[in-house]
């Protein structure tokens, strides 16, 4: 669930950083083909990014644990506990929430189906008026057509298809049908199926649309009166269209789209905002992609500082002098007191959460004896691991590992098991 949480808000900032880069230098400019395809990009990004790893590709640096020899590297040894009793069936608020958003899931799914479905019912149902260049145009007493969907255009009846304002819709239709915008239409309604969550995505979503209009009133009126197709864009527009999947002739908003029209002239640094996307990617990549390497930066110094303190044989291999190893204040019996304190204070938490399993937590014990890098292993975004966690995290400080008497930084692994025993 942390994991699954986390992920959604790194979709969210990415999509958020890359529509606020939309938003104020491509927006409303003149290069709507271009602006289309950032649209598109900021749902692959923004769902992909959060998946790249970078260090695997451009860092082949050995991790800490890779650099100590063997013998500074220890586990702990697991820590049982077990209760007695029936699992309480109580639904966490954490069940609910992924639960409706399960349930909201299902709900544009369907609707996106319904919308398919409907609109195959209409495409055998109705007689093809004509077709041209491969287009199938239908005339159906359907609400708020023009529309197209791939090589279909729904046509209306009141329409003559022959006049110039008809000559002219269909025109726009054609540019919607050729340039595959239904594809775009339900490859973004099938994101949003899942990252209807994404407040972002219904930005972008709203605006590929309307880019998508921009283009088909650019072509609709090459060689025509941009003026004339505006007065009857105006005339001819109803208020709120058929949604999902079908492109339509008329579309709000409408100031937008007259806007685009009339002001033809091509602004300026256009070049220079497209060539800007380039650095501001590789920012994202670079800032969710790669890796947290806290203990990087002391890797090489404490590589030399422990092949001070072993030496090589061809029998033993490497051998360290006199090593003792990082300890918990009071030993094993401290620890196991400490732990089991710790534990006791959120058992009933436990019990009511029924994640019973065996969690891991690898930390740095470092030489003055704090403790950092904490990472689970197994369990991870349990209430277990939590609290195994909190309690490394908020306990005293240990007492470091030693080479030949002088302190040195060591790996420790421990393992926490929870159970739960059902009664006869």
């Amino acid at each position: 669930m942390v994991a699954f949480t986390a992920y959604f808000v790194k979709v969210v900032v990415i999509s958020l950083i890359l529509y606020s880069y939309y938003h104020f230098l491509l927006r409303n400019r003149l290069m709507h083909s271009w602006n289309r395809f950032f649209l598109l990009a900021i749902f692959v990004a923004g769902i992909g990014i959060p998946f790249i790893k970078l260090p695997d590709l451009f860092l082949p640096v050995r991790s800490f644990q890779s650099v100590l020899p063997v013998e500074l590297t220890t586990e702990g040894a697991d820590i049982s506990f077990t209760v007695t009793g029936g699992i309480q069936k109580v639904i966490q608020p954490k069940t609910l929430l992924v639960f409706a958003y399960l349930a909201v899931c299902l709900l544009f799914a369907f609707s996106l189906i319904a919308s398919l479905s409907r609109l195959a019912w209409w495409i055998a149902k109705y007689t093809p008026k004509s077709q041209r260049n491969g287009v199938v145009i239908l005339t159906a007493p359907v609400k708020r057509t023009p529309f197209s969907f791939f090589r279909y255009i729904f046509w209306n009846s009141k329409i003559d298809i022959d006049s110039i304002s008809g000559s002219q819709i269909l025109q726009h239709e054609l540019v919607h049908v050729r340039q595959l915008h239904s594809l775009d239409r339900l490859f973004v309604n099938t994101v949003m199926i899942v990252f209807w969550i994404n407040p972002v995505f219904w930005l972008v979503r709203k605006e590929l649309f309307l880019v998508h209009e921009f283009i088909a009133d650019e072509h609709s009126i090459e060689n025509k009166d941009p003026d004339e197709f505006a007065r009857m864009l105006l005339t001819a527009a109803f208020p709120i269209q058929y949604k999902t999947v079908t492109s339509h002739f008329f579309t709000s908003p409408i100031k937008r789209r007259l806007h685009m029209l009339i002001n033809q002239q091509k602004t300026r640094f256009g070049s220079l905002t497209r060539w800007l996307v380039l650095p501001l990617l590789l920012f994202v990549i670079a800032a969710f992609s790669l890796r947290d390497k806290p203990m990087l930066k002391n890797q090489l110094s404490q590589a030399a500082h422990v092949n001070d303190h072993y030496s090589y044989n061809s029998t033993q291999g490497v051998v360290l002098q006199d090593t003792v190893r990082a300890s918990f204040p009071g030993g094993e019996s401290a620890w196991l007191k400490y732990i089991t304190t710790q534990v006791n204070k959120n058992i009933d938490s436990l019990q009511e959460a029924g994640k019973a399993g065996t969690t891991a937590v690898t930390f740095v014990i470092r030489e003055n004896g704090t403790l950092s890098d904490f990472k689970v292993t197994k369990m991870e975004g349990t209430l277990l691991a939590r609290i195994l966690v909190e309690a490394l995290q908020n306990g005293p400080q240990w007492i470091p590992a030693t080479i030949n008497g002088k302190k040195v930084s060591s790996v420790h692994k421990q393992p926490l098991t929870f159970q739960i025993q059902e009664e006869d």
